[in-house]
């Protein structure tokens, strides 16, 4: 019953990614260290990957990643939608990790 119930939850995932795919973005996030005066610090990278096309838009660059962040880098992506980059106007749903729960805020 359980392996039933997994084959079905895969099934409708690939539905789901066959029928959104060409407006289909992802979020990654990562860190790089930074040789400054102050000694390193630590760059935290947030990049939006259109999936379709493979694209990648740097959408910012912080050393404290917070939901005030993030609300900011949501607006900041927003506005290149309206704009004629051509590389977001066609979003409609868009992936992002916040396992730690660190960037929703509350």
């Amino acid at each position: 019953m359980n392996q039933l119930r997994i084959d079905s939850g895969l099934h409708r995932g690939c539905m789901f990614l066959r029928m959104h795919w060409n407006s289909l973005f992802a979020t990654e996030f990562s860190t790089v260290e930074v040789w400054t005066h102050k000694g390193v610090i630590t760059f935290y990278v947030m990049a939006v990957m259109h999936l379709k096309e493979r694209r990648i838009h740097i959408a910012g660059i912080t050393t404290r990643p917070n939901a005030t962040w993030m609300k900011q880098v949501c607006r900041n992506l927003s506005s290149i939608v309206d704009c004629s980059s051509n590389f977001m106007n066609q979003l409609q749903h868009c992936i992002v990790p916040d396992v730690d729960g660190m960037l929703i805020g509350h």
